[in-house]
């Protein structure tokens, strides 16, 4: 059996992947291997190699599977959107090939609250000094399941929801056990991840323009040291300026939200 996880972004792929990473000798007890070699990870967590080329799925897994008693495990949150890159004819060939291959074909997509969901992608395209709309990445989400779905009809296909996760089990013990039913105890997991912070460096070069764009105004007039003084205390300079534009950017992403979800009836399920 190969399982493979191609989305959805935002919904504790990073943490799923680094456990199962850090834990492959607990996977091959249960039969489970997660390739960690450079071919597929391309240096990630994830199985990046996948999304990148994934017209050479086969080959690229063919080069790296040692475990050849063991079902294969293979997570990148960035397939979803490479599957874009193939007409309907293409990825059923390449789903069959892996199918028939490893004895079965289990494809995964992991989602969460749209309303988390939307605030956590806003969020993402805000730091990266670009924007969508909140409609654009949603409806496009829900028509890439929607099409994987389609295409999945002669396949397995399981949809995790990340909010069903009982709160005293790790999200990537649930997620394992959801995929396959086997359980490993997934606590200790320790992983480095660049977090983006929202500091003054970053609002003055690009919250700034990123607001502007959005609400069609010239320029976004930054309260003055004066005025965050009054509001949050004599403390430093750049310490009021990150709590008030941190507080500011929280606003914004929710009433962003707010918004749309006010005009809106949406779900992914």
């Amino acid at each position: 059996m190969i399982y493979l996880h191609c989305g959805l972004h935002k919904t504790g792929t990073t943490t799923f992947q680094y456990s199962c990473i850090q834990n492959r000798h607990l996977l091959h007890l249960i039969g489970i291997d997660y390739p960690e070699d450079p071919i597929l990870t391309i240096g990630s967590q994830s199985h990046l190699a996948l999304a990148r080329d994934f017209n050479n799925s086969l080959f690229l897994i063919d080069q790296v599977v040692a475990e050849k008693n063991c079902d294969l495990l293979l997570s990148c949150e960035e397939l979803i959107n490479s599957f874009d890159n193939f007409n309907d004819s293409e990825i059923l060939s390449i789903f069959n090939e892996l199918d028939k291959k490893y004895n079965g074909l289990n494809l995964i997509i992991t989602i969460r609250d749209e309303r988390e969901l939307a605030t956590s992608l806003l969020k993402e395209y805000a730091e990266g000094s670009s924007f969508q709309d909140i409609d654009f990445f949603l409806v496009n989400y829900k028509n890439k399941i929607s099409r994987i779905l389609k295409l999945g009809k002669g396949f397995r296909v399981t949809i995790i929801d990340m909010n069903e996760c009982p709160q005293n089990i790790p999200l990537s013990t649930y997620y394992l056990k959801s995929i396959c039913g086997k359980i490993v105890d997934f606590t200790n997991i320790k992983y480095n991840t660049t977090k983006s912070k929202i500091i003054l460096y970053y609002f003055l070069n690009s919250f700034r323009n990123f607001y502007s764009a959005i609400n069609n105004c010239d320029k976004y007039s930054l309260a003055t040291s004066v005025e965050i003084s009054k509001l949050y205390g004599s403390i430093s300079l750049d310490k009021d300026y990150e709590i008030y534009l941190n507080k500011l950017f929280e606003d914004f992403i929710d009433s962003k939200v707010n918004d749309f979800f006010k005009e809106n009836s949406f779900s992914l399920k």
